[in-house]
């Protein structure tokens, strides 16, 4: 037995000649070629046995220079020399004429620029070609056109509008969307999220639950209260005229507050403070009110902290 590197012969299966090869691994060679092996197959498809017949080696020879078909040049092609005379002679057995007769032989002529006016000559060329007598004018004249085309263009858009616009419109159906309640699911106008009934409901739920916070609910009677004067001691006056009392500056930090960031969230934004605190049972006089920073006013919350004024 053959190891592997060792040279070997076999028989191809389609015309039974020796082959030699190098043993390897792999498969051994069943063909000498390629066209053994595609006959060998070609064959089976068929249902026929191997001819075992070594078909002959083709040989390209050079083709021996022969007259062209059409013109008469000599030629190694098959039959004709170039595509025109193959397209000339199929031209002719069907009778059309031929790219001569269709294009004779360009003459000199003189034209007239149609940019300039200038005469010139160049070959006789298709109608459309040769208009003008240089590149610039050439590039001018199409800019002329791309012009007209643009102004034709508007034109032809400009009366369709117009024609559009003119035609009759057939009456537009308006359906008004019907729009529920979100509680009780009755109809309802359009911006509307509840109905009457649901939005005097929903107005009362919300006074109940403010209603139930006591700080808020004690708070709010208070400073009503304190403003209007009910309760003995109140006084009435403008939070104005105590910032300016203090100089606008604040009495807990002593830092200045100015009047133009009043009203604003700024730490340095001036506030009326209560010395002693409403809910302390302080009272909303000018003795018991100070200029203070935004920032003290919100540290200090329900606290007493600095010391009352003597002397308004």
């Amino acid at each position: 037995m053959a190891s592997c590197g060792d040279t070997a012969t076999t028989t191809c299966l389609q015309c039974e000649s020796v082959i030699a090869f190098t043993v390897t691994r792999g498969r051994r060679p069943a063909y000498c070629s390629d066209g053994c092996r595609q006959a060998y197959h070609r064959r089976r498809r068929k249902g026929l046995a191997p001819a075992f017949v070594a078909a002959p080696p083709k040989l390209r020879t050079r083709r021996m220079p022969h007259p062209c078909a059409h013109c008469g040049t000599n030629t190694t092609r098959p039959r004709f020399c170039t595509v025109k005379c193959s397209q000339a002679a199929r031209d002719r057995r069907r009778g059309r004429p031929t790219w001569a007769e269709r294009f004779p032989m360009q003459t000199l002529v003189e034209r007239s620029c149609v940019t300039c006016g200038a005469k010139f000559t160049r070959r006789s060329r298709r109608s459309d070609a040769a208009k003008c007598c240089s590149r610039d004018c050439g590039f001018k004249l199409l800019r002329w056109e791309r012009e007209k085309l643009r102004r034709v263009t508007e034109a032809k858009a400009l009366f369709a509008k117009w024609a559009r616009d003119a035609r009759p419109k057939p009456p537009r159906l308006v359906v008004d969307a019907v729009k529920l309640c979100r509680d009780c699911g009755q109809g309802i106008d359009k911006g509307q999220q509840r109905c009457a009934l649901c939005r005097e409901t929903a107005r009362e739920c919300r006074r109940k639950r403010s209603r139930l916070s006591p700080g808020y609910r004690a708070n709010k009677v208070m400073r009503k209260a304190l403003a209007r004067g009910r309760i003995q001691g109140a006084e009435r006056f403008d939070p104005l005229e105590i910032l300016a009392r203090d100089g606008w500056r604040c009495h807990l930090c002593g830092v200045a507050t100015p009047k133009r960031l009043r009203g604003t969230h700024d730490d340095r934004a001036p506030e009326l403070d209560h010395i002693q605190p409403l809910a302390q049972g302080g009272q909303h006089t000018r003795l018991n009110t100070a200029c203070a920073c935004r920032r003290c006013n919100i540290a200090k919350g329900g606290k007493h902290l600095g010391q009352l004024r003597l002397v308004a």
